[in-house]
């Protein structure tokens, strides 16, 4: 997912992220990295590790302290009430100059009620209230990242924890495991969680973080991959050809980092593994999956991500979105010129939506192929969105860094641009209740091009939801899905 805006992750970042791997090699030797795996040591693993579904039961969920600021605690309140025990909050540690005392949870209290007051200017009662309920059962857990100099932009935890969160695992013995993906190496705090949730478990068993007995092991994998774009049943895996850009040795999408900063000087990856398509079919197929598939990526929409368009919920179920003509036609809307402050037309949005529409009934009969009962759930319209004000100041900062006039033009276009596209499949399953996204008001402040359909839309997931078993709760997510994502994006269910 992005850093803050949508056009700066998508366009700009990449072009600072190029591929530096060499010829394959049987190991994985990253300087500076989080991963430190190879074949060879994942040998013992092959064909052993299952992944744990997301639509079984599960008790607790992984967020980043950042979703207070961008979601508050609405949410949160919501996935608790669906029967979850804990909730693992991963966070830094305290700062230079800040109140340390009471340990990790009072610094997190301290950093959310500070959040809220800027917002409210004074919190009410009840919001005292949910705040005391909610972090009766958070469990902070200390990002760090001991390899890495301390930088302000980049200490922080993003808030996209479905991303960098681990991936649960089993074995036939019943033992859990974290698999611990490759992550950005220019995002070094949020590749690091997966050895803090190692510590964690370590503290809590043995009281002794040096000590490596703890009831959940961690393997490491020498592969990128984002949580968003990995869903599974017992049978199949599934993401998207995001996954092989990645991966790639070369392409604008590899994130095998490259440029030449001080900051990141201990973040480039000298000799990754680089895997094809098929190389990443097998290795799956070898660790945690039986049957792999790699889609297409979703026409028009940034992330890449299959949550973005499609939610599997049991064994044989999977809700896909369905984009309608009566949502494409509202391209056409002044609300939607407004949000495209003249940089498109409604014909160009028209059309970018017609390929989309084909994209998703194509997926949809893939999955009806392949012996999966399909519902459909409505997919919102699109919106290219273009704000002048941040034009004016990426513009106004590119020429003071240097740049020419042309080359601030290109990266002001891009950092002002965002292409956001809504999707009530990007959801949380969490023991029997869908924790669904709602949307309202575009950031808070514009109307959708759609706003007279959103009732509509509701009722009919609502329906489809509850007409497959489940409970549905539905949560404001405007601020998140002008970012670029939603629920899903920014929390990982986990088993232990």
């Amino acid at each position: 997912m992005l850093i803050s805006r949508n056009a700066f992750f998508y366009f700009a970042i990449f072009s600072l992220l190029t591929a530096c791997s060499q010829a394959q090699k049987n190991e994985s030797t990253l300087s500076g990295h989080f991963e430190d795996s190879s074949m060879a040591q994942l040998e013992p693993y092959r064909g052993r590790l299952s992944f744990v579904p997301e639509y079984l039961p599960g008790q607790n969920v992984i967020v980043s302290e950042e979703i207070f600021a961008l979601a508050g605690s609405n949410m949160l309140m919501n996935i608790l009430d669906a029967g979850v025990a804990k909730l693992y909050v991963v966070m830094v540690g305290a700062k230079s100059g800040e109140d340390a005392s009471g340990g990790l949870k009072a610094v997190l209290r301290r950093r959310v009620e500070f959040v809220l007051a800027k917002n409210d200017v004074k919190i009410p009662p009840e919001t005292i209230a949910k705040l005391d309920a909610l972090f009766a059962r958070i469990v902070p857990i200390e990002q760090e990242s001991p390899l890495y100099k301390r930088d302000a932009e980049t200490d922080e935890p993003t808030v996209w924890a479905r991303d960098w969160s681990p991936l649960a695992s089993r074995d036939a013995t019943g033992t859990n495991y974290i698999m611990d993906l490759n992550y950005y190496p220019v995002r070094p705090v949020d590749d690091s969680t997966s050895r803090a949730f190692l510590r964690y478990f370590q503290s809590i068993l043995t009281g002794d973080p040096a000590v490596a007995t703890q009831p959940v092991k961690r393997v490491s994998l020498p592969i990128y991959n984002e949580g968003g774009n990995f869903m599974n049943t017992s049978q199949w895996c599934f993401m998207s050809e995001r996954i092989v850009e990645a991966n790639s040795k070369s392409g604008r999408r590899g994130i095998f980092f490259s440029a030449d900063d001080a900051r990141f000087a201990n973040n480039k990856i000298s000799a990754d593994i680089s895997f094809d398509k098929d190389a990443l079919i097998s290795f799956y197929n070898s660790f945690g999956c039986r049957n792999t598939q790699i889609f297409s990526r979703l026409p028009s929409e940034g992330t890449g991500h299959i949550d973005m368009w499609a939610k599997i919920v049991s064994e044989d179920t999977v809700l896909v979105s369905d984009l309608g003509d009566e949502s494409i036609d509202r391209a056409s809307t002044p609300e939607a010129n407004v949000l495209r402050g003249g940089r498109r037309s409604a014909a160009e949005d028209i059309r970018d939506m017609r390929v989309m529409q084909v994209f998703l009934r194509e997926k949809q009969q893939w999955f009806r192929d392949h012996g999966f009962r399909v519902f459909l759930l409505p997919m919102p319209t699109n919106i290219f969105n273009f704000d002048a004000d941040e034009y004016k100041k990426a513009y106004d900062g590119q020429i003071s860094d240097g740049k020419t006039p042309d080359e601030a033009k290109r990266f002001a276009e891009d950092w002002a641009s965002n292409i956001v596209t809504r999707s009530y499949t990007n959801s949380l399953m969490v023991n029997g209740t869908l924790v669904t996204p709602r949307y309202l008001k575009f950031n808070g402040k514009l109307d959708y091009p759609d706003a007279s359909l959103l009732d509509a839309y509701e009722n009919k997931v609502r329906m489809v939801i509850e007409g497959v078993g489940l409970k549905v709760e539905f949560v404001e997510t405007d601020a998140l899905i002008a970012q670029g994502g939603s629920v899903h994006c920014t929390t990982m269910q986990v088993p232990w």
